[in-house]
């Protein structure tokens, strides 16, 4: 081991080896910003990053369904198209994407 490994004194400079706290936290500069911002594009900043996107449109979902579902009785009522009929249409929305949010936070641990 050398004294430079150490933090010891060469020279007249002290050399350091960078903490864990360093290594995991790295500094936070304006061109790291810059980069990330230009990664996510448009839809990656309205929904986050690659690792958390897909929960929050599942979660998105939820919240427009269950805001149509509250919303329904209001809506004029059409010949083709009624609030049941609506309602059905949210409801199935909404048990997709919570069995979507089920697999893929429960880790899909199937059988194989």
């Amino acid at each position: 081991m050398t004294p430079a490994d150490k933090g010891d004194v060469v020279g007249r400079d002290i050399v350091t080896t960078p903490t864990e706290k360093e290594i995991s936290h790295p500094q936070v500069t304006e061109g790291n910003l810059r980069m990330k911002s230009q990664e996510l594009g448009l839809f990656g900043k309205f929904f986050g990053s690659r690792e958390h996107a897909p929960v929050n449109i599942a979660g998105a979902l939820i919240l427009l369904g269950l805001a149509g579902m509250m919303l329904a009785p209001f809506l004029p009522t059409s010949n083709g198209f009624n609030v049941g009929d609506m309602e059905k249409a949210l409801g199935a929305l909404i048990l997709a994407a919570l069995s979507f949010l089920g697999g893929y936070l429960g880790g899909g641990g199937g059988t194989k």
